[in-house]
């Protein structure tokens, strides 16, 4: 097996300290990760955690199922009382809130969702020719 790569066998001989320089490309792997992986999550969930803390009733939030309530009270310190209709009120986990809604936005959101369907319904049909 010696035979196959002789130039590797005579040269690791020689450097002794060429073994540290091998897993120089695993450090900077590691940095890389925590750099682009690792740091950016920790900012992620500080800014969540800052979320949570700065809520107070009548916030209107998104949840992480896509609904969007009125805070109604804070029940405790990992559940809040959502107010989603007239009579329709919602025990929630405060984890499951991922943003703090201006009052506009929804309506906004809305307004889009109709210039939408305008837009389709006033498209021109093609027909088939046959």
């Amino acid at each position: 097996m010696s035979n196959l790569f002789p130039s590797l066998w005579a040269a690791s001989g020689s450097a002794g300290g060429a073994d540290l320089l091998q897993f120089l490309p695993l450090v900077l792997v590691f940095v890389l990760m925590y750099f682009f992986f690792i740091r950016p999550q920790q900012k992620k969930e500080a800014q969540q955690k800052e979320l949570l803390a700065s809520l107070k009733v009548g916030d209107m939030v998104l949840m992480q199922a896509g609904l969007i309530g009125k805070v109604l009270r804070l029940t405790s310190e990992h559940e809040i009382l959502l107010t989603m209709a007239p009579d329709v009120d919602v025990r929630v986990l405060k984890s499951s809130v991922v943003k703090v809604l201006d009052e506009k936005e929804p309506r906004q959101v809305r307004v889009a969702q109709k210039e939408k369907a305008i837009e389709k319904k006033s498209r021109p049909v093609k027909k088939k020719s046959s």
